[in-house]
């Protein structure tokens, strides 16, 4: 299964009655997967499958409710894709969900080019992060949990984010 890390926009919804911050990318349909009706709550399922560095939401000043960071895994990475409000992280081609820990470990220069990694550096600018200590030799994982830091407000250091795959389709 094919996997990468993304930035997307945090939604409310409703799910059995109580009110709930999620990434956008919970509601999305992977098109590599038949679609699914679950027999208790007769919801239609067939997402990707997903890990998130999410904030509370309690609007804390600095910190960023709006956006996750998500390990995400699926069959057919499209729906993503076409997304505007989903960012790849780093623009490498798909890699398994078993070997995307592997990116983190490598630095930008060697999986992205040099306008990747301006992007890189242009994204986390423009939502007031500081990269002047992040440079060439950083990990992919540094760059990662720089964001991270503004939607949890604190350090963080995201090797951990997993993904069990509990009865895949």
């Amino acid at each position: 299964m094919p996997a990468r890390y993304i930035l997307c926009p945090v939604v409310e919804t409703i799910i059995d009655g109580s009110k709930n911050r999620c990434p956008k990318v919970m509601l999305m349909h992977d098109p590599g997967r038949p679609l699914i009706t679950e027999p208790d709550s007769g919801r239609i399922s067939s997402g990707y499958v997903f890990s998130a560095v999410i904030s509370d939401g309690n609007g804390v000043p600095g910190k960023d409710d709006s956006q996750c960071l998500c390990l995400v895994g699926g069959h057919d990475m499209s729906a993503l894709d076409a997304d505007p409000e989903i960012i790849t992280l780093f623009e490498v081609p798909d890699v398994r969900l078993d070997a995307v820990r592997d990116v983190l470990d490598k630095t930008p220069n060697e999986v992205l080019t040099k306008s990747e990694r301006d992007r890189l550096d242009d994204l986390l600018t423009d939502k007031g992060l500081d990269t002047r200590d992040l440079n060439k030799h950083s990990q992919c994982w540094e760059w990662a949990s720089r964001y991270c830091e503004r939607i949890v407000g604190g350090p963080i250091d995201i090797r951990g984010l997993k993904i069990t795959l509990v009865n895949e389709a």
